[in-house]
């Protein structure tokens, strides 16, 4: 059948190869669930229950467990899109614990996965001789049509994270503009603040001054020493203040 050239594969040692064709025309019932389950439209797993591989847990490598084990109930979901493109995600809403992983690159698939011609899927453990995946052979294309060595399928899913990294890296530019505008905002303030704090340590200085030269004037100061005792106090007052920028310099 012309709607049948995605197939699932299933091969263990001394157990009769699987070769199951999944029917991919828009008439098809969908989803497709596959998994460990006996409810689920394409059971896997069965043949694999003499296969015996290490615990994968460090601790318990010294046992010994059927490969079956690692399959889900539900392993992965076959269905369309909105835009009536077929798809397959790992379990069905939550991932199954060994996911699913492209073929091609061994690349963990961590989103729903376009299936198209050219697409090869790890649906499970590979290991004693046991594997299953899925597989829809690649179409001829014109020689003249540059590919860089990838299928139209493994192209729309480079594309798809391409795209991906895109809205990533601008969702990440935005968030630094965001905290350079509040980082730019919190230095404003300080600024203010700093400023009213100059503002108010002149006025506190004027003060002082005006009430040191009244007590001096009632104390019999001329006002020839009052002039001299001024001009030093502007000198200390302006190197205090200097003391005091360069100390909020080297606590900043």
């Amino acid at each position: 059948m012309e709607s049948c050239k995605l197939r699932l594969y299933e091969i263990a040692p001394n157990e009769r190869d699987r070769v199951i064709n999944i029917d991919t025309s828009f008439d098809a019932d969908m989803p497709i669930i596959i998994g460990r389950n006996q409810d689920c439209d394409i059971q896997i797993g069965v043949i694999g229950r003499k296969v015996l591989i290490p615990h994968p847990s460090v601790n318990r490598q010294d046992e010994k467990i059927p490969i079956s084990s690692l399959i889900s109930r539900i392993q992965a979901t076959i269905f369309r899109d909105d835009q009536g493109r077929l798809r397959i995600r790992s379990g069905n809403g939550k991932d199954a614990a060994f996911g699913l992983r492209d073929g091609s690159t061994d690349k963990v698939i961590t989103r729903p996965w376009l299936l198209g011609p050219g697409a090869y899927i790890k649906l499970t453990p590979e290991s004693g001789g046991y594997r299953c995946w899925l597989e829809w052979a690649a179409e001829s294309c014109d020689a003249d049509t540059p590919t860089l060595g990838f299928s139209q399928w493994q192209s729309e899913n480079l594309q798809e994270e391409i795209d991906e990294q895109g809205k990533a890296i601008e969702a990440l530019t935005t968030s630094l503009s965001q905290v350079k505008q509040e980082s730019d905002a919190i230095n404003k303030a300080q600024d203010l603040k700093i400023r009213s704090t100059e503002k108010k340590l002149a006025r506190l200085k004027i003060l002082g001054v005006v009430a040191i030269s009244g007590l001096l004037l009632t104390l019999g100061i001329t006002s020839e020493q009052l002039q001299e005792i001024v001009q030093v106090v502007a000198v200390l007052s302006t190197a205090a203040g200097g003391g005091a920028i360069l100390l909020q310099k080297e606590a900043a």
